[in-house]
């Protein structure tokens, strides 16, 4: 079995899922609950401590329609030797979209169970995986794909007005969500299809 050189993470300020919630309650709760979600201070108030944890499961469900449906987020990994066990990849895998030799070369590969094959040594391998939440201070991390922050503030919005019974709110709502998702993906004018989920 290969050994494996992990992607590094970018530095730099990322985005927070909370200021994707904090938006989220501007438009569709009230501004003060924003300005609360904002400066971190939800947990002081009993009814905004209430509504931002719903808030943050409409966000988790948006992430994995977003996820699951759409687009996994793209990582890469580096392995020596010609096989490797995918379970020992830290995410759940959606897909491999590719696998590359040393010069950038498309490398053949196969999938038996949950081990890769690949005809050459020393390739990297590039996959989608399906992303999770544990909390509100995490990452956003679709910050830097196509599917941004402006999709999931949609999706939110559509899934806590059908929580909170404003049906017609989330009519429209949806709307937009599924009309932002469905992004050009390259130059050929390509839609973004649900994929076929890996090892689900």
């Amino acid at each position: 079995i290969a050994t494996a050189e992990f992607s590094a993470v970018a530095d730099g300020e990322d985005m927070k899922v909370r200021e994707i919630l904090a938006n989220v309650a501007s438009y569709i709760e009230d501004d003060d609950l924003s300005t609360v979600i904002k400066n971190g201070t939800e947990n002081n108030n009993a009814y905004a401590k209430q509504r931002t944890e719903i808030l943050f499961n409409c966000y988790k469900a948006v992430l994995n329609d977003v996820a699951v449906n759409y687009k996994g987020i793209e990582n890469s990994v580096k392995i020596s030797g010609k096989t490797f066990d995918l379970s020992a990849l830290p995410n759940v895998i959606k897909r491999i979209v590719k696998v590359m030799d040393e010069k950038g070369n498309s490398v053949r590969y196969e999938i038996s169970g949950k081990i890769l094959k690949t005809f050459t040594e020393n390739s990297s391998v590039y996959y989608e995986y399906i992303p999770t939440a544990s909390g509100i201070s995490d990452d956003f991390p679709y910050e830097k794909e196509l599917i941004g922050e402006r999709a999931f503030e949609y999706g939110i919005c559509a899934e806590y007005c059908v929580i909170t019974n404003r049906i017609e709110e989330a009519l429209n709502w949806e709307g937009k969500y599924r009309q932002a998702v469905e992004i050009k993906t390259d130059y050929k004018k390509r839609r973004l299809k649900a994929g076929k989920r890996w090892g689900l």
